[in-house]
């Protein structure tokens, strides 16, 4: 908890640093500003026995999305451009919206949040509308990552309920001025995967594929933290069938629950299953 009354102190210092241009009152600020750093780094460890550990959890999975998104995790659509990784991942959260099953697998009724942070609102109606949303589903289209702006959207998924946020798309929505430098994505992906601990949300990011295939770990655009980051990737392609419409969705992952592959087929605005059931291929 950050003291208040320091804060002031250092608001104090800084109008004095303003009106007098004293080098002096620069460098009390700044010390000032590291001592309270300091003090609310020094926490004190706690670690926890074994049976204590173990007995504050649980060995099942809390499963949002049956088999595919646990709650509390953060996952990953990644696809290339124009392939309806978004179309794919709108028709998911409605039916985390409604409660309703997505794919043939069952869903938890619970509030989303969706990050539209690419499209233009209208496009953004135009498929929610095409899709059928309805439910405890939120927007929000001008936001950027920070802390500030994770301490305000942690308050609104308590207060509404919310288990599942969707980014669409990270790369719009981070900050980092170089995609490909690990440190950066590390920082700002810190900062979502803090939010899916402390809250138990599940958080979706939409991210961009590399051109052509390969080896699936290779495919994600930008930075390798990306990937090393997640709990569930699910990659979005076009279908091994041949039918321009088809497209397979790939997961790789920390969960031996989840299946490896699916195809599925778009019929109506809609993506559904085309294959018999989830396989391991």
């Amino acid at each position: 908890m950050l003291d208040t009354t320091r804060l002031n102190d250092v608001a104090l210092t800084i109008q004095q640093a303003f009106n007098t241009k004293e080098e002096s009152y620069v460098k009390k600020a700044i010390s000032q500003l590291q001592g309270i750093i300091t003090s609310t780094q020094s926490v004190e460890l706690q670690p926890m026995k074994l049976d204590q550990f173990m007995a504050e959890g649980s060995l099942k999975v809390d499963w949002l999305w049956e088999s595919i998104i646990p709650r509390g995790a953060m996952f990953a659509i990644i696809g290339e451009l124009k392939q309806g990784k978004s179309e794919f991942s709108y028709q998911m959260a409605s039916a985390v919206a409604k409660g309703e099953s997505f794919l043939e697998l069952p869903t938890q009724k619970s509030g989303v949040l969706i990050l539209a942070v690419e499209e233009h609102p209208n496009d953004v109606r135009r498929r929610l509308n095409r899709i059928g949303a309805s439910g405890d589903l939120y927007l929000l289209c001008s936001v950027k990552n920070s802390p500030a702006t994770i301490s305000h959207i942690e308050n609104f998924i308590l207060k509404h309920n919310i288990s599942l946020i969707l980014v669409d798309t990270l790369s719009r929505f981070w900050q980092a001025d170089e995609e490909n430098n690990n440190t950066a994505a590390n920082a700002e992906l810190q900062l979502l995967l803090d939010l899916c601990r402390r809250s138990n949300v599940s958080i979706g990011l939409i991210h961009h594929a590399r051109k052509g295939l390969g080896e699936l770990r290779h495919r994600s655009r930008g930075a390798s933290a990306i990937l090393d980051i997640l709990d569930q990737i699910l990659f979005f392609d076009k279908g091994y069938s041949g039918v321009e419409t088809d497209r397979e969705i790939q997961i790789l992952g920390r969960y031996q629950e989840s299946p490896r592959n699916l195809l599925l087929k778009f019929k109506d605005g809609l993506y559904e299953v085309k294959s018999n059931k989830w396989f391991n291929r």
